[in-house]
């Protein structure tokens, strides 16, 4: 129990001088009040009350209250009622209660409403510790931070008022008009605007979304930084890497390790080793181990190569693809769009002044009349049902069907709402989709006119059908594959059910498929090559056919050829089963190259994705009881006698 030895009262009034300036250096100075009650404890030590326009001074801050208790040895004060600290220009703190530690220089203010403001920001809280030797500030209730920009809340903070460095803990928000940023822990700088966090973070903006567990973001320009896996999500695209950064300003990102771009207008997914992604220009790309996976219909495109590319599509440089685009065009470094969108396929030729005539050696007599069926007459009439099955362009300009249908029905399907995009991959192509597959140095898919372009003597594969040239056109409609545009030292080579192989070549071959992906029809123009294997209605072989003619097509049936029209004078031969020989069973450069199909466990491998095991639970196991097997034996005897009657 504290003993007072002795009690008096007196007004205080301000003093000054030289010595009442050095004696408040290290103990708090009263400076004034209206009347002061001081107390002395038996141990010696003074205690003062003071009451009503209390100013004290210690260290060049001022603290001004209503009522105070003053410990002159502790140097330590107690201070209510409007309790203000003001420390030089910059720093001023409001409360209700002070607990003042002049030894530490701590000050803890409480009250309904505590408030510290420095000339940008103001703190406010129901608790504030500050640490006027550091300038440190903490607040271990819900309190905020605000400034011109941001405003910023969280449970727990640590606010250095002197190099304006922040810390934040539990349920941490900072918002401005530009995003709002949710964590748990932030570190964040006024000055830089830049903000640090470790934890689990995330950003939302008009832009889109940031989901982040450890980096730095600039809340003045967008720029970030994402040391661990990270997800940038708008409304176009998601972008996710072990590591990223990104500038939102100009919209360009960099992710690294595990990375996956997600296009959401054309569901396409790309992923790799490294990723690029620049929204103003619409183009991402992906390098090492680049996979990409594309909804087409309801069939999944997957492609693997070198280096994948992305492109939007601009509304004012969409044309059709063309076959005979250079894979020059593809540079390593830089892939320009306009120029892969200008291509369009060139199919035409003329037939004025021309005679179809047929002319075929070594044909016996047994087999002319059904030869002679599907062989084109001499007349004019077959050369103009040429013209009639192939889509010619009436002009440079004009678009051939197949194309007209294909643009046709890209627009009648608006509900998709889809952009449209190119998709290339560069330098070691693998593609596989249900109806084609294929191995090429470069590719282009373009959605808008649902065109393939493959680079650089590419083989394709369709059902049983295998496909070379220099380069291949295979053209889209409806989202099957209906024409394949072959150009330069073009091979068409199809297996039939006697392990035969029918096979055409020829400078540049159009190829027709049916709904089902079946070759319909092939048109080859320059230099002609055929062969083709007759069977009869029941399978069996009735001999080989081979021609050769500058320009000839071949209509199947069923996977067999069923009639060859031939446009100029062919040379063509029948060899009857028995004399085939090795050699005339096929062309020049044949190469049956079945074995180098790509499958899709093939490209995902080559990735690096695992395709994930189906898990088999077995059903318990349960013992038959003596009722069970009789049930069965009765069945089974049923089984048995029903089938007799049927017999």
């Amino acid at each position: 129990m504290t003993v007072f030895s002795s009690v008096f009262t007196y007004a205080q009034r301000p003093t000054a001088g030289p010595t009442s300036s050095m004696q408040g250096e290290e103990k708090v100075f009263l400076l004034g009040a209206d009347s002061m009650t001081v107390m002395k404890m038996t141990d010696g030590s003074e205690v003062r009350r003071v009451v009503n326009k209390v100013v004290f001074r210690h260290k060049g801050a001022l603290m001004y209250c209503n009522l105070a208790i003053h410990n002159v040895a502790s140097n330590a004060i107690e201070a209510y009622g409007n309790v203000r600290i003001v420390q030089g220009d910059t720093i001023t703190v409001t409360g209700d209660t002070l607990f003042y530690y002049g030894n530490s220089r701590l000050a803890k203010v409480m009250g309904k409403v505590v408030n510290l403001k420095d000339r940008k920001r103001t703190l406010t809280s129901t608790k504030i510790e500050y640490d006027m030797a550091t300038g440190i500030a903490f607040y271990p209730n819900k309190g905020k931070i605000i400034d011109a920009e941001n405003t910023l809340t969280s449970n727990i903070g640590y606010y250095d008022t002197r190099t304006k460095v922040s810390t934040y803990y539990t349920n941490v928000k900072l918002v401005n008009k530009k995003y709002t940023l949710t964590t748990d822990t932030l570190i964040y700088n006024s000055l830089t605007k830049i903000a640090d966090f470790k934890s689990p973070t995330k950003v939302v903006s008009k832009e889109g979304t940031v989901i982040a567990k450890n980096g730095s973001y600039n809340t003045d320009t967008g720029e970030s930084l994402f040391r661990t896996r990270t997800t940038i999500d708008n409304p176009d695209y998601t972008l996710t890497g072990d590591s990223l950064s990104f500038d939102n300003l100009n919209k360009k990102g960099f992710a690294k390790g595990k990375v996956e771009i997600v296009s959401k207008n054309d569901d396409t997914i790309l992923n790799g080793d490294f990723g690029i992604y620049n929204g103003k220009l619409g183009i991402s790309k992906v390098w090492g181990h680049a996979l990409t996976r594309s909804v087409i219909s309801k069939d999944t495109l997957f492609m693997t190569a070198d280096t994948l590319y992305s492109i939007d599509i601009q509304p004012d440089t969409t044309t059709i693809s063309k076959p005979n685009l250079s894979s020059k065009q593809l540079d390593k470094n830089k892939v320009d769009a306009d120029s892969l969108a200008k291509s369009k396929p060139n199919i035409g030729f003329s037939l004025k002044g021309r005679k179809s005539t047929v002319f075929l050696k070594g044909i016996t007599p047994s087999n002319q009349a059904n030869l002679a069926k599907r062989v084109a007459g001499k007349t004019k009439a077959n050369a103009d049902s040429l013209l009639s099955i192939l889509p010619l362009p009436a002009s440079g300009r004009e678009l051939s069907k197949p194309a007209k249908d294909a643009i046709a029905s890209q627009k009648a399907d608006t509900s998709n709402a889809q952009k449209p995009r190119k998709l290339i991959g560069y330098k070691n192509v693998l593609l596989y989709k249900k109806d084609l597959q294929s191995r090429c140095d470069s590719l282009i898919y373009n959605s808008l006119d649902s065109n393939i372009t493959f680079l650089k003597k590419p083989i394709i594969w369709s059902s049983k059908y295998q496909l070379e040239a220099d380069s291949i056109v295979a053209q889209m409609v409806e989202q099957k594959l209906r024409t394949m545009y072959l150009k330069a030292k073009s091979f068409v080579i199809s297996q039939d059910t006697l392990l035969n192989f029918n096979q055409v070549k020829g400078r540049r071959i159009t190829a027709y498929f049916d709904d089902s992906t079946r070759l319909q029809r092939v048109f080859v123009e320059g230099n002609g090559e055929s062969i083709y294997f007759a069977a009869n209605e029941e399978k069996k072989a009735m001999g080989m056919n081979r021609v050769e003619c500058a320009k000839m097509t071949l209509n199947f049936r069923r996977n067999q050829v069923h009639r060859i029209q031939f446009v100029g004078q062919p040379d063509g031969r029948f060899i009857p089963p028995q004399s085939i020989k090795g050699d005339d069973k096929q062309l020049e450069g044949f190469n049956w190259r079945i074995k180098e199909k790509p499958t899709k466990l093939e490209i995902l491998t080559k990735a690096g994705f695992k395709p994930i095991e189906t898990k088999i639970v077995k059903p318990p196991e349960v013992k038959e009881s003596k009722a069970v097997k009789t049930v069965t034996k009765e069945v089974l005897k049923t089984r048995v006698k029903s089938n007799k009657k049927k017999l």
